[in-house]
């Protein structure tokens, strides 16, 4: 009974030690964000996360212009070269209390989120017929531009973490958050950085610099190793 019980508490310490995690974020590869993050226990409940990032990715979909105008002209794609960083600190409550300051189990988290991305953006419009507010059928108008966007969000998010006993780490993670964005632009074509009606489309200052703010969905699943 007493080896049997001394066995049982020789296991629980031999956890004891791995308090800390590096992690690595694998569905951020997806979009060319490498990020990289370590999180320590502070308490039984408690631990603090910290990611940060490189990001470079390119960015292709049918051209935004196009979306706004499909009868005035064929659907040409855009291009963005995106290439910055992101930070993310965090602060995490594990449901179940750690008795050997694992950081695993469910948890709710609260973060901030700072990102800062240049932008090489690259958008034409093909006209496909005449209009009085656009040039003829044929030509083309640069819509490409050279642009800084930085992301201040802040949010909650749910989730689960696992450690193995050779301290392997997997976790999963998905939750709401606000951004604000702030993106400010310098259009290649220089009309366009004063008003340049392309169709029913008309360029304006907001398209210089805009101020927005989105709701999102953060999600992502990292593995890393626990010591």
């Amino acid at each position: 009974m007493c080896l049997h019980i001394n066995a049982q508490e020789a296991q629980t310490d031999s956890l004891s030690p791995k308090q800390n995690i590096i992690k690595s974020n694998i569905l951020g590869l997806a979009e060319g964000n490498f990020t990289f993050g370590y999180e320590r226990i502070i308490n039984k409940n408690i631990s603090i996360n910290l990611l940060a990032g490189y990001i470079n990715f390119t960015h292709w979909a049918p051209s935004r212009f196009a979306q706004s105008i499909l009868i005035l002209h064929a659907g040409v794609g855009f291009t963005d070269y995106l290439q910055g960083y992101v930070i993310i600190p965090e602060v995490r409550f594990y449901f179940k209390s750690n008795k050997n300051k694992l950081p695993r189990g469910y948890y709710i988290a609260s973060h901030i989120r700072y990102k800062n991305l240049k932008h090489d953006f690259e958008d034409k419009i093909l006209y496909q017929k005449n209009n009085f507010l656009g040039p003829p059928s044929g030509d083309t108008v640069n819509c490409s531009y050279n642009g800084i966007s930085s992301e201040l969000s802040t949010g909650l998010t749910f989730g689960f973490q696992s450690i193995s006993k050779k301290g392997f780490a997997f976790e999963w993670f998905i939750g709401p958050q606000l951004k604000q964005i702030v993106i400010n632009r310098t259009y290649l074509n220089s009309d366009a950085n004063d008003t340049l009606l392309i169709g029913k489309f008309e360029y304006r200052s907001e398209y210089i610099m805009q101020n927005v703010k989105q709701f999102g969905i953060r999600a992502g699943m990292t593995i890393g190793y626990a010591f």
